[in-house]
Parts: structure tokens; C-alpha cells; sequence
């Protein structure tokens, strides 16, 4: 088989067990964003992008349980996985068709189809673009190719290289869900090559888009969810830029993790406002996102973290206040929310269970050096970073992207539906994330000019999505009918 076979393989085998693994959540969640009587099922564009992104994630933590368990990496590994992938996407899809839902809106049909046309073209840019170089980048090479490389040659994560604390890598405790991807793809063309490697970030940049759009279709109409996912997509810092999805290094990748994490989260809190009905299901899809984002890179455990303490936050008071009819399940409806929780932590345990036995290197290791003295010695720090981070976000827009500036008009424009719950909960994961940083920098043993001075522009990718988000929350408005696209 040709080397686009091989690819085209593997890929499809990734999306279609993301595809298997959505159906199976979507599909079976409540919706309130459907009028009644109508097919409950998502938009094709909500489970194709939902899929691929849960398909490249969950075919690399199957790989690494496989591995943990003590299994090897391997063509016949990687074969297996890609053939169930492509069977169980097939079947998928042939038993969970869609049906579209016809407006009568030309004008919206026209504008949605333009959106999508545009997405396409976008992607095949940014495919073009990562495959005209190998990996060249500093973190993209010295972090996370030189691990797949390992794997693909030792065929384990319990190889002794990885181990040894006098291996050149860098970050030795870094997640894995990238180079296991790598490597799963090295196994299939039976060779380490840093140029096919590339095709992962712009996987998750479609997936990305197309999730947004169908999550935004379902609450405000095809024309309002395609138009925001295009302003998402056309984002400075996510491409082109060179930091974003044309390397294969984890910001950007962390990025579509956090942001599907969010979304769905934004989407069952939705849900529960209009419906009082808590959607389980897209909890756990939420929880998974947030799971494999911090088997991406490590601030994915403090968005972790902040989204596990916001949900019930937000969730419960609603849950609390809401006049329901006797017998109809007020706990269970609060007791809901340990679901995001529960899938985080399926995620999360095995890997920390593994990362135990890494060597400590150039780690920060934040958390053992937080404390009270910690902080308050790191407070002057705040006089740098804080008009630096503000800089990076709204003085420096024409490199970066105007979606903070759009932050704030969607906020002006409607400030009361801010106060609602899923709007508040989108806005304090970001206050959050920011506040992460800036703690980041205050317990950093560099210098925080060093240390924020060379990552926020960066950091500020991985919550990009939550920004447009946020302006969709705000800008949106609830149409007479929907579309499914």
C-alpha cells in the first residue's frame, strides 16, 4: 500500500472510532435546542469534527493503556486499531444517519454553505503548509518527535530511554498523547518520519471547526454557528502562525482539547437552563476532552482542575432553585455533574500512575511550590505580567487576532446574558486560565520577564476557542427554526 494509503488508513480509523465513541454520547444526550418532535441526533458537522478530535485522542490513549498493560507498539497494534476504527465509524454512521432539516432560508442556506466551502479551503491550506517541512521547531523536535521516535523504536512507554535521566529530551514527564499519535502513524508506514507526523494539529484545527459549528447550529441556526466557527478559524494565532496548527508541538492541540471541553460543558449547562434536565452523556464528552487535554500537555491539568471546581459552581444553584414536580429527581439531576469528574479521572489516573516513573528534569513542578509565602513573595511579579498579558491580548492584535477585543463588544452588547449560567461559566474558565498563568509566573524559579515573556503568546492559543465561545454566547440569538448541517 502507497503512503497516502497508509495514511488515509490511518486517519480514517481515528475518526471513525471518534465517530463510534461520539454517536454513542451525542446521540443518546438530551436536546433541548431541537424543537419537538424532531430527530434528537447532532448536525453531521458536530459529529464528524466531534468525532475527529475524540478519535486522535482516544486512539492514543487506547495505545497507551495497550502499552501500560504491557502490550507492545507495532504494524499489527496499529492495524488492529485502525481496522476496528474504520468498522465501528462505518457502522456509525450507517445506523445514526442525519437527517437534514430543511428552513426555507435560502440566505442562510447560501451563508452556511460559504462557511463550509471556506473551512475546506482553510484546511487544505494549512494541510499543504505543515507538509511542505519536517518538524523543525524547538518543542516540536526536542519535546515531543524525539519521544514518538522512542516508541516507535522500543515499542513501549516503559522504555528504559525515556527512564534515564541523562536522555537529551526535553521535558522528560511531558504527556504522551502526541507522540503515541506519532508513533501510531510511524507503525503504519513502518518508518519514523517527521514530515507525516505534521498531519495530527491539522486533524484537530477541522475538528475543531467543524464541533463549533454544529454545537453553535444546534442553539442559533446554521448562518450563526457556521460564521463563528469561520471566526475561529481564520484566528491569527491558530494559522497561520507558526506556533499554531502548522507545528506539531501540543498549544494548539491543547487548544481543541480545552475548547471542546468548554463547549460541551457550555452546551449541558444550556441545556439544563432551558429543559432542567441534565445531559449526563455530553458531561462525560466534555469530561473526556478535558482528560485528554491534560494527557496533551500539562496546563491542561490546571484547566482540568478549574473546570472540575467551576461545574458544580455554576450547576447546583440552578439544580437548587429550580421548582420541580416531586419524585422528579433534583439530587440525581445535581449528582449529574460527577460525571465530568468521573471520565477527567479515567483519563487522568493511568497516566499519572505512569508519570511517577519519569525522571525530573527541566520541570517547573508548580505544585510543590505552591504556598502562602510561595505567593505572596511572587506578588510583585503581577507588575510585569498583568500589563503584559493585556498587551499580548489587545495592543498586538493584528499578529494575534481581534477575538479579545470582540470579548469585550459581545459583553457591552449584551451584559445581562453574561450573568447567565452557561455564559458565567465560559467567562470564569477563562478568568481562570488566566489567573493559572499568572500564578505560573509568580512561582516560576526563572524570571517571570523569561518565563511569561516567552509563553503567553503561546498559553493565550490554548484559550482562543473560548473566546469566540463566549461572543457566540453573548452575540447569538435563538432562531424561529434550525438546520442541521
Amino acid at each position: 500500500m502507497t503512503v497516502a494509503g497508509l495514511l488515509l488508513l490511518g486517519v480514517g480509523g481515528m475518526w471513525g472510532l471518534g465517530i463510534a465513541a461520539a454517536c454513542l454520547l451525542l446521540c443518546r444526550s438530551v436536546d433541548s435546542s431541537r424543537p419537538a418532535g424532531n430527530d434528537l441526533r447532532p448536525p453531521t458537522s458536530e459529529l464528524l469534527g466531534t468525532g475527529l478530535v475524540l478519535g486522535v485522542g482516544v486512539t492514543a490513549w487506547g495505545e497507551f493503556l495497550w502499552s501500560w498493560a504491557g502490550g507492545q507498539f507495532g504494524w499489527g497494534n496499529s492495524i488492529a486499531f485502525a481496522g476496528v476504527g474504520c468498522a465501528a465509524g462505518a457502522a456509525a454512521l450507517w445506523f445514526h444517519r442525519l437527517q437534514r432539516v430543511v428552513t426555507g432560508d435560502r440566505s442562510v442556506s447560501r451563508l452556511a454553505g460559504l462557511c463550509r466551502l471556506l473551512v475546506v479551503v482553510l484546511f487544505i491550506n494549512l494541510l499543504a503548509q505543515s507538509l511542505l517541512t519536517p518538524q523543525r521547531l524547538w518543542d516540536e523536535r526536542a519535546i515531543y518527535a524525539i519521544k514518538a521516535k522512542v516508541l516507535y523504536h522500543d515499542r513501549t512507554i516503559d522504555s528504559p530511554d525515556l527512564r534515564n535521566p541523562d536522555f537529551v529530551q526535553y521535558h522528560p514527564r511531558y504527556p504522551l498523547l502526541l507522540p503515541i499519535a506519532e508513533q501510531h502513524l510511524y507503525q503504519l508506514l513502518g518508518e519514523a518520519n517527521d514530515r507525516w507526523a505534521k498531519i495530527i494539529p491539522p486533524l484537530l484545527y477541522l475538528g475543531l471547526t467543524l464541533a463549533f459549528a454544529g454545537v453553535l447550529t444546534r442553539h442559533f441556526g446554521a448562518a450563526t454557528g457556521w460564521v463563528f466557527a469561520v471566526a475561529l478559524a481564520t484566528i491569527p494565532s491558530l494559522m497561520p502562525w507558526e506556533y499554531g496548527f502548522l507545528t506539531a508541538q501540543a498549544d494548539a492541540p491543547v487548544a481543541a482539547l480545552h475548547g471542546l471541553a468548554a463547549l460541551y460543558l457550555w452546551d449541558s449547562v444550556s441545556v439544563l437552563r432551558s429543559q432542567l434536565q441534565l445531559p449526563a452523556a455530553r458531561l462525560v464528552l466534555a469530561g473526556l476532552f478535558a482528560g485528554l487535554c491534560l494527557f496533551t500537555k500539562d496546563e491542561g491539568i490546571s484547566f482540568a482542575l478549574a473546570e472540575a471546581a467551576l461545574l458544580p459552581l455554576i450547576v447546583l444553584p440552578v439544580v437548587c432553585h429550580t421548582h420541580v414536580a416531586p419524585g422528579s429527581g433534583k439530587l440525581s439531576r445535581g449528582c449529574r455533574v460527577a460525571a465530568f469528574h468521573f471520565a477527567v479521572a479515567v483519563i487522568a489516573a493511568p497516566w499519572f500512575w505512569h508519570r511517577r516513573t519519569l525522571p525530573l528534569t527541566t520541570e517547573m513542578s508548580y505544585f510543590s511550590r505552591l504556598s502562602f509565602d510561595a505567593v505572596l513573595a511572587g506578588l510583585p511579579t503581577l507588575t510585569w505580567s498583568i500589563p503584559h498579558l493585556c498587551q499580548r491580548m489587545f495592543l498586538e492584535a493584528r499578529t494575534w487576532g481581534l477575538h479579545w477585543w470582540g470579548v469585550l463588544l459581545a459583553i457591552g452588547f449584551a451584559p445581562r446574558r453574561l450573568l447567565s449560567a452557561p455564559q458565567l461559566l465560559v467567562l470564569l474558565d477563562v478568568v481562570a486560565s488566566v489567573a493559572a498563568l499568572l500564578l505560573a509566573g509568580m512561582l516560576s524559579p526563572t524570571a517571570v520577564e523569561e518565563h511569561i515573556g516567552g509563553s503567553a503568546h503561546r498559553y493565550l492559543i490554548q484559550i482562543t476557542p473560548l473566546a469566540i465561545l463566549l461572543m457566540a454566547g453573548q452575540l447569538g440569538a435563538q432562531p424561529q427554526q434550525r438546520s442541521a448541517c
